[in-house]
């Protein structure tokens, strides 16, 4: 995520944050395979009003290409639309299914258009991935941040696996769709 700052307040935003939500697993039986319980990280704006614990959002394949529709459980619809810079398939070729379903938490749009027709990604006060550059202290986690599906603390003893999602569904405009990315990871424990 890059750093961006609001003309209104003058406040470091982050120009380009695509929020992830991160979740967490420990190898509890020890067969090294991410077959065990996975925990969410719970960041800044999980307890917002706005934030969706039990989101699901469904893909339908398209009949010749283009745009892929959705549908998710709010009773909403869209596409994803293939923009002239992103004109590969939204859908995945490898699948046999016409139709793909993904829950989990949606957190609300991050997206403000600007007077200029621009697009301004606010990055989120902490918590999620691909929101915060590198370097900042708010990018960082801590496992005592993850939560069971309930909510409730999960008192992990450490993490042997880490899986990201995008958390928001939301279209910009020419710049398309929002989607997480991650470059990678660390464990700042070994780092320091």
């Amino acid at each position: 995520a890059l750093i961006d700052q609001d003309p209104a307040t003058g406040e470091q935003t982050g120009g380009s944050a695509e929020p992830g939500i991160i979740q967490v697993s420990h190898d509890d039986n020890g067969n090294g395979l991410p077959d065990d319980p996975w925990y969410e990280i719970q960041g800044s704006d999980h307890s917002l009003a706005t934030t969706l614990p039990r989101y699901s959002i469904t893909y339908t394949r398209p009949a010749t290409g283009g745009h892929t529709s959705w549908e998710d459980s709010e009773g909403l619809t869209g596409f994803i639309a293939q923009t002239p810079f992103h004109t590969q398939p939204y859908y995945p070729q490898w699948l046999d299914e016409d139709r793909l379903t993904f829950s989990g938490t949606q957190l609300a749009s991050n997206v403000e258009r600007l007077s200029n027709g621009t697009f301004l990604f606010r990055a989120l006060p902490w918590g999620y991935a691909d929101n915060r550059p590198n370097h900042a202290p708010e990018c960082e986690i801590d496992i005592d941040w993850a939560v069971t599906s309930n909510g409730r603390p999960a008192h992990l003893p450490g993490i042997h696996f880490v899986r990201v999602y995008t958390a928001v569904n939301q279209y910009n405009g020419m710049t398309g769709e929002s989607s997480t990315e991650v470059c990678g990871a660390a464990d700042l424990h070994l780092l320091k």
